[in-house]
């Protein structure tokens, strides 16, 4: 595996968690008023 290819699969994985995160937060909060 290529270097390069490594890092950018490691950073298109890191903005998925990220934007996984970003939606799951809100859903967290929601409940928690509930």
């Amino acid at each position: 595996m290529s270097r390069s290819l490594k890092v950018g699969f490691s950073f298109g994985l890191r903005r998925a968690v990220v934007r996984l995160e970003g939606a799951v937060r809100p859903a967290v909060r929601f409940f928690r008023l509930r």
